[in-house]
């Protein structure tokens, strides 16, 4: 087979200059514009054309058996069809190790003081780093796991000391009991942490397994429709209801209910950065001066926003954590971390939408789970 270029002012021309050299039965292989290179800029065409003069093509002329041989263009097709192949088969091969290559790389710069560790302490400084625990609490977490005399017979046994290292400062405290006197509920939160959904939720336990006369107050007064959401709720449950626009009538009405076990009540959503309506939300726990006072925080939110919510709603004191949302978090190192900076006491947590069911005590159990799911299962 021979291949040739050629160089026309126009495509007619190009198509003329082949059939004169290689004759009506050439190929056209490729075309493309280009330009002379002169100062003039004219467009060219280049063509690139091919004819098969192999000595089987006159062969198959000078015969009468073409179907019983083999083609030379069928032949040269294959050729190049399998060229294609084992060049296309290389390139993925290519691919496949610039991944590895880049995937290791990757780990390295991830995990980079792996190989400066055993394989049970390697394994237990990636999965905190993978549960987006800083390089520096992983480091001190295996360190201290070094340092111990105690030889660890494998991975669980090491995750279990190293657990219990995390957990130790994190405080759990008992969920809600039925008492001989009323109790004052509150959830203060930010705008769409779960708060409203984790009142009714706890409302409904609590009228249901613990057998409780159970009354609910909205003094969110500010979203739109936040009050009738949780009316909504409150009346499927068969729960009393009310919505109060002001400190004296909220007062008023507690001082109203004192035979009920439990008064659970919803303030307004407000942004961490809110102070007019932090300042309201701190006189409106003062003067009712709640028993429990739950701040709800999503438990997707990023470490340095989970500790500047904690940090601006100290000013209400809140008693206890309910952490929402947990089926949507892919980790929960962020939250152990604000946890241990901030020692705020841990209450509920909820993973789900259904009520009053998703939503359980928190134990430091469910933090092994998140955070070695491979060993507790």
């Amino acid at each position: 087979m021979r291949i040739k270029k050629f160089i026309a002012s126009n495509l007619q021309e190009g198509k003329v200059k082949v059939a004169k050299e290689l004759g009506d039965d050439a190929v056209i292989l490729s075309t493309r514009t280009m330009k002379k290179t002169d100062e003039s800029g004219e467009e060219l065409i280049e063509i690139v054309a091919a004819i098969d003069d192999s000595p089987m093509k006159e062969f198959r002329k000078n015969t009468n058996k073409q179907a019983e041989i083999p083609s030379a263009s069928n032949y040269e097709d294959e050729t190049q069809i399998n060229k294609f192949i084992r060049t296309a088969s290389h390139i993925y091969e290519e691919i496949g190790t610039i991944k590895d290559a880049v995937a290791n790389l990757s780990d390295f710069v991830k995990y980079k003081y792996s190989g400066a560790l055993n394989n049970i302490n390697k394994n237990i400084y990636q999965e905190l780093i993978k549960s987006d625990f800083s390089e520096e609490f992983a480091l001190k977490i295996t360190g201290i796991l070094s340092s111990k005399e105690k030889k660890y017979v494998n991975t669980k046994e090491a995750i279990n000391d190293a657990l219990e290292m995390i957990t130790d400062k994190i405080k759990i405290v008992n969920p809600l009991k039925k008492q001989s006197k009323p109790q004052i509920i509150t959830f203060v939160g930010t705008n769409g942490s779960g708060k409203t959904t984790a009142l009714v939720k706890l409302a409904i336990i609590s009228k249901l397994a613990l057998e409780s006369n159970v009354s609910v107050i909205s003094a969110d007064t500010q979203k739109v429709g936040g009050f009738e959401q949780l009316q909504t709720f409150a009346s499927i449950a068969n729960i009393p209801f009310e919505a109060m626009y002001n400190l004296n009538d909220i007062y008023k009405s507690i001082s109203e209910k004192l035979d009920k076990n439990f008064i659970f009540i919803d303030t307004t959503g407000l942004s961490q950065n809110n102070q007019e309506g932090m300042n309201e939300l701190r006189s409106l726990i003062n003067t009712i001066k709640p028993d429990q006072n739950f701040l709800v925080i999503s438990a997707g939110t990023s470490l340095s926003t989970f500790n500047q919510i904690i940090r601006k709603f100290e000013q209400t004191n809140p008693s206890a954590l309910i952490l929402t949302k947990l089926d949507e978090a892919a980790t929960i190192g962020n939250v152990v971390s604000a946890l241990l900076e901030k020692p705020i006491p841990i209450a509920y947590f909820s993973a789900g939408t259904k009520i009053p069911d998703d939503i359980e005590p928190f134990t430091k159990e469910l933090i092994g789970k998140m955070i070695f799911p491979e060993y507790y299962k």
